[in-house]
């Protein structure tokens, strides 16, 4: 659910400092305007259904709660692995891996500089990993959080947004995704804590069983966790099957938190051996 479009000039920069330790910075200034739920097809014009607001603060008016504006925004991040194996060709550095996780540590300051009105700090870290169990699969994590230094001046969009849906199509990135987190519910320019987990068990329960095992379908499980000011506990359970017909996922999920009620639902999605 999109709710603008930009307009934006942008420079990146990547560059590894030592081994293990990368250096991502990027610079953008953009133009903010605000989408309105329109069409230009009509076939019957019922004055009794209308479009509905697109701004999630207002959802009951047409109405936004931002105009357009411009942000002028440097994003700078480390990522560090430690004891990190590799091996060189010519011209290349190939990387073979570490037993230590990924941790990211980054920085997004908005200047109210050059017609910018946008003005906050954001300070972010996060850890994350693959873990080979041996036949019992892998174990994959992620876990993150960041506080707003500063938020004196800041539009909807410069919020910090957690990924939700409310589909039964399933995001693929599994890993930074809740699955049935309703859009921008729990949006943050405070702080937040998002975790999110999964174990991979590569059939090593299916293969058991004969039927089972010539379908080469795959078993997993996980877990999803949010805290932040709007909520103090948001949790998610999904159990899925995945590699059904080697592409397709499919996710039962189990979540509790919005309405201090256990709701579920299952989606359907690409799965990760694609």
């Amino acid at each position: 659910m999109k709710l603008y479009r930009k307009s934006s000039v942008q420079l990146s920069y990547r560059r590894e400092l030592v081994n293990g330790l990368m250096f991502y910075a990027n610079a953008e200034y953009a133009e903010r305007q605000a989408l309105r739920n329109t069409s230009p097809y009509l076939i019957i014009d019922d004055k009794n259904k209308l479009f509905t607001s697109n701004d999630p603060l207002n959802p009951s008016t047409d109405e936004y709660g931002f105009k357009t504006n411009n942000a002028f925004v440097l994003d700078a991040t480390f990522r560090i692995r430690f004891k990190q194996k590799y091996y060189t060709v010519p011209h290349r550095k190939i990387i073979t891996g570490s037993k230590y996780p990924n941790i990211f540590i980054s920085y997004k300051k908005a200047i109210p500089v050059l017609g910018s009105v946008a003005d906050y700090d954001l300070a972010m870290a996060s850890i994350e990993d693959d873990i080979r169990i041996g036949l019992l699969g892998t174990f994959a994590y992620r876990l993150k959080g960041g506080y707003f230094l500063n938020n004196n001046t800041m539009y909807f969009m410069d919020y910090k947004h957690f990924n939700g849906n409310q589909t039964i199509l399933a995001n693929s990135d599994y890993l930074n995704s809740f699955k049935l987190l309703p859009y921008y519910m729990y949006s943050t320019n405070q702080y937040f804590v998002e975790a999110h987990a999964e174990h991979h068990f590569n059939g090593f329960i299916f293969n058991k069983i004969p039927l089972l095992k010539k379908t080469k379908m795959q078993e997993v499980v996980g877990a999803h966790f949010l805290y932040n000011d709007k909520i103090n506990q948001y949790y998610e359970i999904n159990f899925a099957i995945e590699n059904i017909f080697r592409v397709i996922r499919f996710d039962y999920v189990l979540g509790y938190g919005v309405t201090n009620k256990v709701n579920s639902g299952f989606l359907i999605g690409i799965g990760t051996n694609f």
